[in-house]
């Protein structure tokens, strides 16, 4: 892949996400371990969602989720990665 524009780069991602995914889960124990930690999760699939950080933040509020700092909703340039992860999980 010597030229591949943004689109690319983030379907290549989602494939490898998919595969490593996969593969964990056919070691022995990781299946079952899955099992008891989440039970309701699934092998991700194509597409992702994909949003611009404007509406990730407008996501955020409609599904209630504040900055523990402030107890208020979150602004631009203050969403810290780890809500970006809880999106994706609930969608």
């Amino acid at each position: 892949m010597p030229f591949i524009n943004f689109d690319d780069l983030l379907c290549a991602i989602e494939d490898l996400v998919i595969d490593t995914v996969t593969r964990a889960l056919e070691l022995p124990g990781v299946k079952e371990a899955m099992e008891i930690l989440n039970p309701t999760f699934k092998i991700p699939s194509k597409p992702f969602k994909r949003m611009r950080y404007e509406e990730a933040i407008e996501w955020l509020a409609k599904e209630g989720i504040v900055n523990e700092e402030t107890g208020k909703a979150y602004v631009f340039g203050e969403v810290p990665k780890s809500y970006t992860i809880a999106a994706t999980h609930r969608t």
